[in-house]
């Protein structure tokens, strides 16, 4: 259930009423300024993607958070681990190309909100150009009760991937993307309600005489691989001005 001011003077006012004590209304208002400053700060999803966005096509590492006083950002963030194939999304984040961010904030307890992480999964080079597998996992946590008797979390959690060419430029173009939601993930139960993913990691193959790449995400329902031809305009020594997937519509690249 979602705390608002509403529901939090409806409840505890007519408590009050029976008792009129002045320590009632003092936690009544205690209360109501809680769940009003919660609610002031709203970080969306789409904030949160933009941030992946620019340092995931700049190639730099990066891990942002919200605190009490405000939002904090430590660069590089991660561990310094090699990239390596066959790496879970989110252990990718503590590589030299990992990227973490938090929005924790939301709701009465300060505990509900985002969790972004991942990384670059793995590289090809293929003649100039250097071809990069990331992964990115989105995790939704609803707010919860601090103290529970379940340790699981009440979260869910919905993939990305994303391949990106590296050309004569700092700025990646970004060739493909494949979004992959909950529903998509194979998931063990770990309580009663709670399902958490087996294990999502991807890698690529190269056909350099073909000049394609084969994309091949592990932990899913169902097998998926693709491969996805080069072509001529993806191949040029000119810098990239737009970047395109397949469900998103051209934006101007963030890092230029």
């Amino acid at each position: 259930m979602t705390l608002t001011v509403g529901s939090v003077l409806l409840g505890l006012t007519r408590g009050c009423r029976l008792r009129r004590q002045h320590l009632c209304l003092s936690f009544l208002t205690f209360l109501v300024l809680q769940v009003a400053a919660a609610s002031a700060e709203v970080v969306t999803r789409a904030s949160l993607d933009a941030i992946w966005d620019e340092h995931m096509l700049a190639g730099s590492s990066v891990r942002f958070f919200w605190e009490a006083s405000g939002p904090q950002m430590r660069t590089p963030a991660n561990l310094g681990f090699p990239v390596t194939p066959n790496t879970l999304v989110e252990a990718a984040s503590l590589n030299r190309r990992g990227i973490e961010i938090q929005w924790l904030r939301e709701g009465f307890w300060r505990n509900g909100g985002w969790v972004v992480r991942g990384g670059l999964l793995d590289s090809v080079q293929m003649g100039d150009a250097i071809l990069e597998l990331y992964g990115k996992s989105t995790t939704r946590r609803a707010p919860y009760f601090p103290v529970r008797l379940d340790p699981w979390l009440p979260e869910t959690t919905e993939y990305e991937f994303f391949l990106l060419q590296r050309l004569g430029s700092p700025c990646a173009l970004t060739l493909r993307t494949w979004r992959f939601g909950s529903e998509d993930v194979d998931a063990v139960p770990v309580s009663s309600g709670q399902k958490r993913p087996r294990g999502v990691m991807g890698r690529m193959t190269s056909d350099a005489p073909a000049r394609s790449i084969a994309v091949i995400i592990t932990g899913l329902k169902q097998p998926f691989s693709e491969s996805t031809a080069l072509s001529e305009r993806s191949s040029s020594n000119q810098a990239p001005k737009e970047r395109y997937s397949p469900s998103l519509k051209p934006v101007p690249e963030p890092c230029q």
